[in-house]
């Protein structure tokens, strides 16, 4: 009798010692956020191969984002996007953004964005859509709504090389 209740008194001791770190990595667990990597080659309309890097992480406010995109092309020149808007649902993303840098007319349009990870290598498995809108409070509107309502433009973009990484914590949403 005497080393049944050791053993129990081991065990709620075992139990209470584990409660705060078991309790700890759920936290840690649910406080990671949904996020989108990409470092690819894309074929652009003329043929030309363009490079896109992005990175973006769920702000506090589900719907924003925090990040950017950078697209360069082979003469060097660049265009940046800075992502405001972003939702995740398992291995898809759609997000929009302004531009805030570009030698052409794309400076303060928006873009619209959509990408689904299908694995490794990226190529041949993974896809990106890009449509530009109107700049200003229309083209706002317009690049939130599409990523609220997890739109996907008509074109994808032929990936030449490279990965895009969809992380997605919460299956909810």
């Amino acid at each position: 009798m005497d080393i049944g209740k050791t053993i129990l008194a081991e065990w709620v001791c075992l139990l209470m010692t584990a409660a705060p770190v078991l309790c700890g990595s759920i936290e840690l667990a649910s406080s990671k956020k949904n996020s989108v990597e990409a470092k690819i080659d894309v074929s652009d309309d003329g043929g030309k191969t363009v490079a896109i890097e992005m990175d973006a992480t769920e702000a506090k406010d589900a719907g924003t984002a925090e990040g950017d995109l950078q697209i360069r092309s082979q003469d060097n020149s660049e265009t940046l996007v800075e992502l405001v808007y972003m939702a995740v649902d398992d291995d898809y993303a759609w997000l929009a953004g302004r531009c805030t840098k570009d030698s052409g007319a794309l400076a303060d349009k928006w873009l619209f964005i959509a990408v689904h990870d299908g694995g490794q290598p990226g190529r041949l498995v993974d896809q990106i859509w890009l449509e530009w809108l109107s700049g200003g409070p229309d083209g706002e509107s317009a690049a939130k709504q599409k990523v609220d309502n997890r739109e996907k433009p008509a074109e994808s973009k032929s990936i030449e090389s490279g990965d895009i990484v969809v992380t997605c914590y919460d299956k909810s949403k």
